[in-house]
């Protein structure tokens, strides 16, 4: 019998995480193994999506667990709140956005799945971060120019929503320089018209000049 045919072991694991209750060491691999085992596309049926969170949760939660191969697996999940987790894991540094990049640009494209598109903000959001890293490390990444292509790429096309339009202009903004706490509102949705002042038009433009 497999750990994924195990009901009861899961049931029993899955209790332990809504109660609070720290896995022990042989629970935590029970996890990992069931996490392994599982197919993506099985993800709803033999597991439901919400039980796969709280077990990569758990999982993730554990320093001692540094297994990224397990985890990466899981940006390919349809499931917008499971996503997020694990990309917020695995690009929350900035050697992580470095080996992540390919996803994040990806993931930052939106899926019709990310219905609320909180995967895309959050993936335009460490684009961002990645291209002001990029200009301030001592040895510059060439591939700003390439994250800063798809940032105004997004901006640009005339057929991205509001949105994604506000999403992207914040991440050129930081892109830019823009201390964090100077950078708008995530939830605020700016009209992009040329006449509106509360866009920074004159940093949007020194920034678009390195595309050239």
């Amino acid at each position: 019998m497999t750990n994924l045919d195990d009901v009861e072991q899961i049931e029993e694991i899955l209790a332990r995480i809504h109660a609070g209750k720290k896995l022990r060491k042989e629970e935590l691999t029970t996890v990992a193994s069931i996490l392994q085992e599982i197919e993506l596309q099985e993800v709803g049926r033999k597991l439901g999506a919400d039980d796969t969170y709280l077990l990569l949760s758990a999982l993730l939660r554990e320093p001692s667990w540094k297994d990224e191969r397990l985890f990466e697996r899981f940006f390919d999940i349809q499931d917008p709140t499971t996503a997020s987790l694990v990309m917020k894991k695995l690009c929350s540094t900035r050697e992580g956005r470095r080996n992540y990049l390919e996803r994040l640009l990806n993931l930052a494209l939106g899926s019709v799945w990310d219905e609320d598109g909180d995967l895309q903000q959050d993936a335009l959001e460490f684009l961002g971060e990645f291209a002001i890293e990029a200009k301030r490390s001592d040895a510059p990444d060439s591939r700003r120019k390439e994250v800063l292509r798809f940032l105004f790429d997004q901006f640009d096309d005339e057929d991205s929503s509001k949105e994604v339009k506000h999403w992207s202009y914040v991440a050129i903004l930081r892109a830019g320089e823009t201390p964090n706490e100077e950078l708008p509102s995530r939830y605020a949705i700016y009209d992009f018209k040329p006449e509106n002042e509360n866009i920074n038009w004159s940093l949007v433009a020194e920034i678009r000049k390195e595309l050239l």
